[in-house]
């Protein structure tokens, strides 16, 4: 199994995402960079959802779906929504609010603790993390031996101040970015590549306007979220893509297989 998967296929919990309104197809057909998020335990893309009210009425909403894996060995879907106006900046002077809102991490102390924030645009608010927890795991992955010589003092600190750090290779030729993201599992993100790089990762919701499964295809639509449409709902425009891209598929195959032999 991928180290990188926390969550097993078989523990996906269709019973509880048909619930926000994901058929069992709809999960199945997500596209590949949404499922790496779920099988993680990171953030979708911003979806399309819907509930049903015990009065039989749908409410239809958007926002993130994440599972979580819990000691019992029970995994769990939560939801979270897109807020229509932005959610926890408020607590922040301007100063804090423009820094989160440019993609910024800060650390804030408190008489009770402190804490890491980061805003996340898609759902339009504000993400918490205790900061010991995030710190520990920076301690444990900058103080592995093959990671260990790369840091000193100054961008530890730099770090634990929010800020992404770019690290180069002995030889000079290769380059990685390390921050904190408190939509990862452990809070810490690695990029290959520079400061730019880290944040194009970080934009986990960008793909393809359209993205075909076997039993229908999510469409990227004006509001950034990502909608599923049925195969016998395809407007022929959709039809007409579809088959253009499966003519692309096969030509590269071809194409291969040809520069192999």
């Amino acid at each position: 199994m991928d180290n990188n998967v926390l969550i097993h296929p078989k523990d996906i919990p269709y019973d509880e995402l048909e619930q926000l309104g994901l058929e069992h197809v709809m999960v199945d057909d997500l596209p590949q960079e949404a499922m790496d998020n779920l099988l993680q335990s990171r953030p979708t893309p911003l979806l399309s959802l819907s509930v049903r009210k015990n009065d039989g009425d749908v409410k239809r909403f958007r926002g993130r779906v994440m599972l979580l894996g819990f000691d019992d060995g029970s995994v769990h879907a939560v939801v979270v929504p897109r807020m229509k106006k932005a959610y926890g900046l408020e607590e922040f002077d301007s100063d804090a609010q423009d820094y989160l809102t440019r993609g910024g991490v800060l650390l804030v102390q408190e008489p009770t603790g402190s804490y890491y924030a980061q805003f996340d645009s898609v759902t339009n608010q504000v993400w918490k993390t205790e900061s010991a927890a995030v710190d520990y795991n920076l301690r444990i992955s900058t103080g592995k031996p093959k990671n260990a010589k790369y840091f000193d003092g100054e961008s530890e600190e730099a770090l634990k101040q929010g800020q992404p750090v770019t690290l180069t290779n002995e030889e000079g030729d290769g380059r990685c970015t390390v921050g904190i993201d408190l939509l990862t599992p452990t809070g810490i993100r690695f990029a290959a590549g520079g400061e730019e790089d880290f944040e194009e990762d970080k934009r986990t919701d960008d793909m393809m306007r359209y993205s075909f499964g076997n039993y229908g295809c999510w469409v990227l639509t004006e509001n950034d979220s990502l909608e599923y449409i049925k195969e016998e709902d395809f407007t022929s425009e959709i039809r007409e893509l579809q088959k253009r891209l499966l003519k692309a598929s096969h030509q590269e195959e071809q194409r291969k297989q040809n520069s192999m032999s």
